[in-house]
């Protein structure tokens, strides 16, 4: 399950567009994504595919532009870690407090990999996108629907704004879904192991909160499609969450490594888990 907004185009900050340099990946087994033991028992890398050239003809769609989201990072972490840091000091008053959550820092190679998923234009998930660091890593898109055709440089100027509404609307699923996710939930993730994307109401924000997601690295696509402008996020995570595992703990525990200067709820980058 992915998410698809609609809204009205709302003017925001200058910012500049960039286009993701892409290089292509040697095919086969020079191609490091497409080692058998990244992704599960028959599932394929995204990256061990060959990326469309032509995306408006593979996706039936008008002009489009995949977007590299690098020059907004500082957008992206700050949307991400304001709400991990109210987790951990207590301030989220739904949820118990995380007593070990990581800072979350930028990675361009889960950038790069959720390049990759906008080309595929549709809100869904790839089969895998896993890397040798990082072998569990989770997944968030949201699909915007401007409404209307939207000029380009207004949709430039909008791209800090989509990323902070992208990041809230995941977040607030713990309590804007059908069951609102309670502290068991948070200890024993209800989701199910053989289809853990499907029928959990509350999956992007638990992308989101695991305790120890050290890193994201994000994309975008703005199209055109029988002129209506949208917008298509993608972040790709270090972890993913587990069925049946806690999403992140909140009894007796703490930082080893010490407080993050800026979010002194979180921990500092360099801690490490088993």
């Amino acid at each position: 399950m992915n998410v698809l907004i609609s809204l009205p185009a709302i003017l925001c900050g200058m910012y500049f567009l960039l286009v993701v340099a892409q290089d292509e990946l040697p095919t086969g087994p020079k191609n490091p994504y497409c080692v058998q033991q990244l992704c599960p028992r028959g599932k394929r890398h995204i990256a061990c595919e060959k990326p469309p050239k032509d995306i408006n003809k593979s996706c039936s769609i008008g002009e489009s532009k995949v977007v590299n989201l690098t020059d907004y990072l500082e957008n992206i972490l700050k949307a991400h870690n304001d709400f991990r840091q109210r987790l951990a000091n207590g301030r989220n008053m739904t949820l118990p407090r995380a007593a070990r959550m990581v800072v979350m820092q930028w990675s361009e190679e889960l950038a790069t990999l959720a390049s990759y998923n906008v080309r595929m234009c549709k809100a869904k998930q790839d089969d895998c996108h896993n890397t040798a660091n990082f072998k569990n890593s989770g997944q968030n898109i949201i699909l915007f629907n401007m409404t209307r055709l939207v000029d380009n440089d207004l949709m430039e100027k909008m791209y800090p704004q989509l990323i902070t509404i992208g990041a809230r609307t995941w977040w607030s699923e713990h309590t804007n879904s059908s069951r609102k996710m309670t502290a068991a939930d948070v200890e024993h993730n209800p989701c199910s192991a053989i289809k853990p994307y499907q029928h959990q109401p509350f999956n992007h924000f638990a992308v989101m909160a695991v305790e120890n997601n050290t890193h994201v690295g994000c994309a975008g696509l703005r199209y055109v499609a029988k002129d209506i402008s949208y917008f298509k996020l993608t972040c790709n995570y270090a972890e993913s969450y587990m069925c049946g595992r806690p999403i992140y703990h909140f009894r007796a525990t703490g930082c080893t490594t010490g407080a993050n200067v800026q979010y002194k709820a979180l921990c500092s980058k360099k801690e490490i888990f088993a």
